[in-house]
């Protein structure tokens, strides 16, 4: 790489400078109150750092909300996601975002790498990386907190890499398509249906053009194809086995079969928010960016009126368009067919397959790019034209808007300028002066795409996330004793309730148990009979007020160790009594609270037990009274009991409880979590793993020894 080459690449990537100095703050969408950075993935690592440094153990099980859940089948645990454990070395928020701008280059690695395969000009391939790297949407799903997704997304333009390769005679490049797509589903399972139909497609398309279908010969043709597929599949289920097994499960028992087709296409994008195709909308609603940056829009549009391009991208741009079609969801019947087949139906969110539009735009840019840097006449009909039209669109726009409110937005003004000047340096390119237009094309994309993105997403000091509940937390703070607390209007931010290890009974996460959802719908009297991503859910999405007309049970709750109850509007309940006198948010202890552990006797009466080991994997009690023991934590899979050292088959208390039967006398009582779907898929992965780099070696060796 030369020095030109070098300075341009310095600049491209020196804004991520100042993204790495944002990285001990927590991004938000700009003017948000929530971001899942905040309210999912910075609790979820702190609760893992907490276990590893007191309990020396990684958590299989969490009781951080929801009155408990299996940590090891949750997909926003991040667990099984290998570069994840980069992230536990760091404070929270430093692992997190720092994790997320190592995925970012490595994502424009991997479109660079996939350009270059298909040889396309370095500079069209960097271009493209780049238009991948400074995507917006990305950007804006990085402020909305969703950084599993923004690392699972990072890695399709490896998958595209891999598919290249995988009909190749080097057989060792077959195992690539399976093993990027393990590691996809292992970062965010949200993204394998995308990235699977991405991966299913483009195979058939390239396996059948290079081995086009013959009458004579069909079966034999498609052998391959399906052999090649199969590999993959089984490949990609063996390398994220550690989850799939353990999800599988917890998703037959979970709320998730209660989502119906108005629940998969919540946040389809609104047909009025197609201009976003070429007006940035600054921090607006992550789902609904479509701003892919006007000069990867500009090089589709070139690309589509040039004769000797067109042939070259039209798959993409079918592609580019297929994704539009999906992500207006409700306001077509497309999305509405394709989230009911099988795999789809647990997808929600179609817009979410815009991210695919963006890796399409960017591979479109470097097709046009590359062509145009070929030395070849460019006499003839001229496509410029057809970039004006849009140009003298936004321009009317801007003037119309102008004299009718008096005030244009920022959006507008800076989406004409960028045309403007878009069209200005394709017209020089005309005019042979390619090389240098092209530089100054590819500044003004990154111009373009930065400003974008600084705009999509707002860091805020930990000082300012964290500081305002601390009044209402030093309330609830006691030590040597189990409790929960319960908020119907989501008072006890779970970022708050993870700094100040207070244990939730309410919860945002997509992941419920339905056993536990029924419960709560009679212990907080609040109608639970849809899917929804909080416990309790929020009718309007207003917690503050969606819950005030509905009256919790005491007893329910207490029965569920819930001791304080914390509201922003006042609670009337039997066994609630108002502790604080300082005004909002209202905190109320309950009168009616149980241990997290108690021992029912013969006289249904509450005796006390002696609790010595509580962590999230082992819970180990005495006690020398007969009755039964009751532990207030959610019935799952994998407990297992051992009274003496004997084994004891845990029973159902209550429809939800752990509960086991003693005998009079002092018994110590051990509960163990050990998920055995979970060890089978670590030790299937593991043999996996261990397998692919033994094959791996041999064949750089066997090769190394070849060219020598």
């Amino acid at each position: 790489m030369n020095f030109k080459y070098r300075l341009i690449l310095g600049i491209s990537l020196l804004p991520l400078v100042y993204f790495a100095f944002q990285a001990n703050r927590i991004p938000y969408p700009p003017d948000s109150g929530y971001s899942d950075f905040a309210i999912t993935h910075f609790p979820n690592l702190v609760y893992l750092q907490d276990s590893i440094r007191q309990y020396g153990q990684v958590p299989l099980w969490s009781n951080a909300i929801l009155g408990g859940y299996p940590y090891d089948a949750n997909p926003l645990s991040s667990l099984w996601y290998p570069p994840y454990w980069a992230s536990v070395i760091f404070p929270a928020q430093i692992g997190l975002n720092v994790l997320v701008i190592a995925h970012l280059v490595w994502g424009a690695a991997g479109m660079y790498s996939y350009l270059l395969l298909l040889n396309h000009h370095r500079f069209g391939a960097f271009m493209a990386a780049m238009a991948f790297m400074w995507m917006p949407k990305i950007f804006a799903h990085w402020g909305a907190g969703h950084v599993t997704l923004v690392w699972a997304v990072c890695w399709t333009p490896w998958l595209l890499y891999s598919m290249r390769g995988q009909f190749s005679n080097e057989k060792i490049k077959r195992t690539y398509p399976g093993i990027i797509l393990g590691l996809i589903f292992l970062a965010d399972p949200r993204w394998i249906v995308w990235a699977g139909s991405l991966y299913l497609i483009y195979s058939c398309y390239v396996y059948l053009t290079k081995n086009p279908l013959k009458r004579t010969f069909f079966i034999k043709n498609l052998t391959g194809l399906f052999l090649q597929l199969g590999t993959t599949l089984i490949l990609a289920l063996l390398v994220s086995a550690p989850l799939l097994l353990p999800l599988a499960q917890y998703t037959s028992l979970s709320t998730r079969a209660m989502m119906d087709i108005s629940s998969q296409l919540l946040y389809s994008l609104p047909v009025n928010h197609l201009l976003g195709v070429i007006i940035p909308d600054f921090g607006g609603f992550s789902e609904w960016i479509s701003y892919f940056g006007i000069v990867p829009l500009f090089g589709m549009i070139y690309g589509v009126a040039h004769r000797r391009i067109r042939p070259k991208i039209w798959l993409w741009v079918v592609g580019f368009i297929i994704c539009f079609l999906v992500a207006i969801g409700d306001q077509t019947p497309i999305a509405s067919v394709i989230m009911r087949l099988p795999v789809f139906e647990w997808q929600r969110i179609p817009t979410r397959i815009l991210f695919l539009a963006g890796v399409f735009s960017a591979v479109i840019l470097s097709n046009v790019i590359s062509e145009i840097l070929k030395d070849e006449d460019e006499s003839g009909f001229d496509p410029i034209f057809f970039l004006v039209i849009p140009t003298i669109f936004l321009v009317l726009l801007f003037l119309g808007i102008q004299l009718v409110n008096k005030e244009i937005s920022n959006e507008f003004i800076w989406a004409t300028i960028v045309a403007v000047l878009g069209v200005l340096i394709f017209r020089l390119i005309r005019k042979n002066k390619k090389k240098v237009m092209i530089i100054l094309l590819g500044f003004l994309m990154l111009f373009d795409l930065i400003g974008s993105d600084i705009q999509m997403i707002e860091f805020r000091s930990l000082e300012n996330v964290f500081t305002p509940k601390n009044k209402t937390t030093q309330l609830l703070s006691e030590s040597g004793e189990l409790f929960r607390v319960y908020s119907p209007s989501y008072s006890i931010p779970q970022e708050i309730a993870a700094i100040e290890r207070i244990q939730l009974l309410d919860g945002i996460d997509p992941m419920q148990l339905r056993q536990t959802v029924d419960y709560m719908e009679a212990a907080a009297g609040i109608p639970m009979d849809q899917y929804s991503v909080t416990m309790p859910p929020f009718k309007t999405g207003n917690p503050e007020v969606d819950n005030q007309d509905f009256l919790p049970d005491a007893r329910l709750l207490g029965k569920m160790n819930v001791k304080y109850v914390v509201s922003e509007f006042p609670i009337h309940s039997k066994g609630l009594n108002l502790i604080n006198s300082s005004g909002i948010p209202y905190v109320y202890q309950n009168r009616y609270f149980l241990p997290r552990i108690y021992l029912m006797n013969d006289n249904h009466n509450v005796d006390q037990v002696d609790v010595r080991y509580y962590s999230p994997n082992q819970i180990t009690i005495s006690s020398d009274r007969a009755g039964t023991i009751v532990f207030a934590d959610v019935m799952y899979p994998g407990w297992i009991c051992k009274v003496d050292g004997v084994p004891i088959p845990l029973k159902s208390y209550d429809g939800l409880f752990r509960s086991v039967i003693v005998n009079d006398g002092n018994h110590i009582i051990e509960l163990n979590y050990r998920p055995v779907l979970l060890y089978i898929g670590l030790a299937v992965s593991v043999v996996t793993w261990v397998l692919l780099v033994a094959i791996l070696l041999y064949y750089f060796k066997k090769k190394k020894h070849h060219v020598v």
